[in-house]
C-alpha cells in the first residue's frame, strides 16, 4: 500500500474520520511493514479496513476513536495508485479513504521462452534505492555485468532490451541478479534474483531447430 502523500494522505468526512499510513512514502513495495493510522471513529468500536474494496479485517479503535495497527503489504501488479479505506462498523457514515502508490519489486522478462542469445524485453519495478539498475549473470564459466536501466518515477521503473545469455551458452542453469550495484555480490540488497535455464533441442522449429533455448524463472 502506498499513501500518495504519505501519512498526510488522509480523507475526511463531515465528522473528520481520517486514515493513513506510517511511515509515509512516495511508493510502497510489496512486503513493506506499515502502520495503519486513523482517527474519528466510534470509541472502542470496530473499523473495517480495506484496500481497493477488498477487506483486510477489522481494527479496534481506542477510547478516543483512534486506530493504529501493523500491516504487511502483499503483492501488487505493475506500479499504480491504490486506495485504502476505513469504515466504522457501528456508524458507516464515519469513513475515510486515502490513495497511495505501490508496486512489487520484480523484473519481467518477455518472452519467457525463446532462443538463447535473443534480446529480451526487460522491465523492472520497485528499484527505488539507486539511480541505475544492473544485471549480473553467473553460470558455467559465463560472467556478465551490465547496466540495464535508469529507474524513474516514484516506484523506480525501468525497461530495456538485453541478451541475458549468449547463443553459445552451455546447457544448464544460470543465476541472474538485478540490483543497483555495478559490481556483483551475493549479499547485495535490495535485489531481484532469477534463474535462466538453458536447454538444447533438435526437434523444435519454433525457435530455429537445433538451438539452445532458455526458460526464465524469478526466485526472489
Amino acid at each position: 500500500m502506498v499513501a500518495t502523500a504519505g501519512l498526510a494522505a488522509t480523507a475526511a468526512t463531515a465528522q473528520a474520520a481520517t486514515i493513513g499510513f506510517a511511515p509515509g512514502k512516495t511508493c510502497y513495495i510489496g512486503g513493506d511493514v506499515v502502520t495503519v493510522q486513523g482517527a474519528g471513529y466510534t470509541p472502542n468500536g470496530y473499523v473495517d479496513v480495506s484496500i481497493d474494496s477488498k477487506s483486510l479485517g477489522q481494527a479496534l479503535a481506542d477510547a478516543a476513536g483512534n486506530i493504529s495497527n501493523g500491516l504487511t503489504l502483499g503483492g501488487f501488479k505493475g506500479a499504480k495508485a491504490h486506495a485504502v479505506t476505513a469504515t466504522d462498523v457501528a456508524n458507516p457514515a464515519l469513513t475515510a479513504s486515502a490513495q497511495f502508490m505501490a508496486t512489487t519489486r520484480q523484473v519481467t522478462v518477455k518472452p519467457k521462452h525463446a532462443r538463447a542469445g535473443k534480446k529480451l524485453k526487460l522491465r523492472g519495478y520497485g528499484f527505488v534505492s539507486g539511480p541505475n539498475a544492473y544485471m549480473h549473470v553467473r553460470g558455467h564459466g559465463y560472467r556478465k555485468d551490465t547496466r540495464v536501466g535508469k529507474p524513474s518515477g516514484p516506484c523506480g521503473q525501468w525497461s530495456g532490451k538485453r541478451k541475458i545469455v549468449p547463443t553459445s551458452a552451455a546447457a544448464g542453469a544460470y543465476n541472474v541478479q538485478f540490483d543497483h550495484k555495478k559490481r556483483f555480490s551475493k549479499k547485495t540488497k535490495p535485489r531481484v534474483r532469477g534463474t535462466m535455464t538453458v536447454t538444447r533441442t533438435f526437434s523444435s522449429t519454433a525457435f530455429g531447430g537445433a538451438s539452445p533455448l532458455y526458460t526464465w524463472t524469478q526466485v526472489g
